[in-house]
């Protein structure tokens, strides 16, 4: 059960990060 939490806690925080990246990458090319 806590494995499984973890798991689902690290994909949803490196899914977050992607998204933050993919925003600042098109933040920065617009300017």
């Amino acid at each position: 059960m806590k494995l499984t939490a973890i798991a689902l806690l690290a994909s949803v925080s490196a899914a977050n990060t992607m998204a933050v990246t993919n925003l600042v990458r098109r933040g920065l090319s617009v300017d």
